[in-house]
C-alpha cells in the first residue's frame, strides 16, 4: 500500500474528516500541517492566535496517536 499524505489546513478535527478517514481506509497515513506566512503575516494575526494554533496542533498530535 503506498503512503497516504493528509495535509492538515484549517480543519483540524479527527471525527467527520472525510479526507482523513479515507487516507486511513487505504493505508498508512502521514499526517501533516504547514505554517503559512500569509496567515502569520496577515494584519489580524495576533499572537494570541499562534499559541492556539499550537495548543490546537499539539491536541491534533495525541488523537492521532
Amino acid at each position: 500500500m503506498a503512503l497516504q499524505i493528509v495535509w492538515f489546513r484549517r480543519d483540524l478535527r479527527t471525527t467527520d474528516h472525510a479526507a482523513l478517514a479515507t487516507a486511513a481506509a487505504r493505508g498508512p497515513c502521514l499526517c501533516l500541517f504547514v505554517y503559512e506566512p500569509e496567515q502569520l503575516q496577515a494584519p489580524d494575526f495576533d499572537p494570541i492566535h499562534l499559541e492556539f494554533l499550537n495548543q490546537s496542533l499539539a491536541s491534533l498530535d495525541r488523537r492521532l496517536q
